[in-house]
């Protein structure tokens, strides 16, 4: 087991994430971890799996034998009603998790905490996009905080049923957030939950108009994951730009509000412009 470390430490390795992770290369951090679950109420309970080839399967999910439990300081299911403060993209009110989750560090599986676990959302699509009615068909969700193995931050989506009506107020059922685990020098380590979903959901403003534009990564609006590369382009915080074959797949279901045909598709090397 990896000693105990605070986040301005230098990472270690555990165990139990390079052998979750599939096909897990020479740095544990290059895998994402990926967490999906039931909501409900405050409740979010699933697994994690570790995956360098994007989007796990349902039946990878259901085969993981890491469990995780968490409860929200809110209700996640009504996550963007108007009684909820964090659908307002300017709003400075965030949830936390508390919980457990089960790792296997090398001496079989067993439970550990994060020390701080923070999450800010937004309602999706925008008005300009092709699936936009009115109605927010999934949310996108940042999330940051401090484990004993280092620093994360994460993105991913709730969603609602596969029966959803299209109700204004339909509560979401299914949270999916991957996490990424950074270094110390990593320049996301000062970015907020919103700051993490905002470069996803949250138009900017231009120093040079003055104007507001489209987020940054809005090109991952329906798989918020792919914004999370593991080493950052040289000319970051500018917009990440996916090759050709990337585009093509985003743009062929850019009207498609589930992600089952995201599975096994990633944002690293051949998709990522360097």
């Amino acid at each position: 087991m990896p000693p105990k470390r605070s986040a301005e430490d230098s990472a270690e390795e555990p165990k139990g994430k390079q052998k979750a992770a599939r096909g897990a290369p020479a740095d544990w951090r290059a895998p994402l971890f990926f967490w999906r679950g039931k909501v409900d109420g405050t409740t979010w309970e699933g697994t994690w799996v570790a995956s360098t080839e994007g989007l796990p399967s349902e039946a990878e999910f259901a085969s993981s034998p890491n469990a995780f439990k968490l409860t929200c300081s809110v209700d996640l299911g009504a996550l963007f009603t108007p009684t909820n403060s964090l659908l307002n993209e300017d709003a400075e009110h965030f949830a936390s998790f508390t919980g457990s989750y089960k790792l296997d560090n090398g001496d079989g599986l067993a439970d550990y905490e994060d020390k701080e676990h923070v999450i800010w959302g937004h309602g999706c699509p925008p008005d300009h996009h092709p699936l936009s009615e009115g109605v927010d068909h999934w949310a996108v969700v940042g999330a940051t905080g401090n484990t004993e193995f280092g620093r994360f931050v994460s993105l991913g989506r709730l969603d609602h049923p596969p029966d959803h009506s299209g109700g204004a107020y339909d509560p979401f059922t299914r949270l999916t957030l991957a996490r990424r685990y950074i270094a110390d020098n990593d320049k996301r380590t000062k970015m907020s939950a919103r700051d993490v979903a905002g470069r996803i959901c949250i138009r900017s403003l231009s120093k040079t108009t003055n104007r507001y534009g489209p987020p940054p990564d809005e090109n991952f609006l329906q798989v918020p994951w792919l914004g999370l590369p593991w080493k950052l382009p040289g000319n970051w915080p500018l917009p990440l730009m996916p090759k050709k074959e990337l585009q093509v797949i985003l743009q062929k279901n850019c009207e498609t509000v589930g992600t089952d045909w995201a599975v096994g598709v990633n944002g690293h090397s051949p998709f990522w412009k360097p």
